[in-house]
């Protein structure tokens, strides 16, 4: 999320800056000549200063900046992720195995887990090349698109509404659409079908 990627590259800055606030604290009564700590500042003091002043104004923008991505964190999701049809799905759970969009499993994953494990998800290297290989041709309907809903046995299909799958699938009497949006279509099978094949 953008939250996740700002704190990681702040963190490094807000450290080192943190650090050097402190090395400059050391140095500055490690040189002090004893008598002289209530004296005018000195170079040392100043910069230990200056540098206490970006921390803190650091620190006062990450708390801004985090406040402000949380507070539109669902108008993002909203946005990216079938936000709405995941809802619908945590509510209604039809019936798994669930076979989703490739773009959405982590999204899935961060919402759903462990009730609802996906099919696909980013980790390609994971996954392997024959099994990317399958999904795409399942989603694309090419050669045998077919086999892995019927050996994995898929009763719940999570994709786009512009999907090749999804427009086969929706004309299907053995697939019944339970939810749509301009986001997402999700399409459940009827468990009597299982064993038949997919083709008409």
């Amino acid at each position: 999320s953008d939250l996740a990627i700002y704190l990681l590259v702040a963190a490094p800055i807000l450290a080192g800056l943190a650090e050097a606030w402190v090395e400059n604290c050391a140095v500055f009564h490690r040189h002090d000549p004893p008598g002289r700590s209530e004296t005018a500042p000195v170079p040392g003091k100043i910069r230990m200063g200056l540098n206490a002043l970006l921390l803190a104004a650091l620190l006062a923008f990450a708390m801004a900046r985090v406040h402000f991505v949380l507070g539109r964190q669902a108008e993002t999701e909203a946005a990216r992720f079938p936000a709405a049809a995941v809802a619908f799905l945590s509510t209604h759970r039809p019936p798994g195995p669930l076979f989703n969009y490739y773009d959405w499993g982590g999204y899935l994953i961060w919402k759903l887990y462990p009730g609802v494990p996906v099919y696909i998800d980013g980790r390609a290297d994971l996954y392997g090349d024959a099994f990317m290989d399958s999904f795409a041709r399942t989603y694309d309907l090419t050669n045998h698109w077919e086999a892995p809903l019927e050996s994995w046995q898929i009763r719940t299909v999570l994709v786009p509404p512009s999907a090749p799958l999804a427009s086969v699938l929706g004309s299907r009497a053995d697939w019944n659409q339970i939810y749509s949006d301009p986001q997402a279509v999700i399409l459940t099978k009827s468990i009597s079908t299982f064993g038949q094949s997919t083709r008409k």
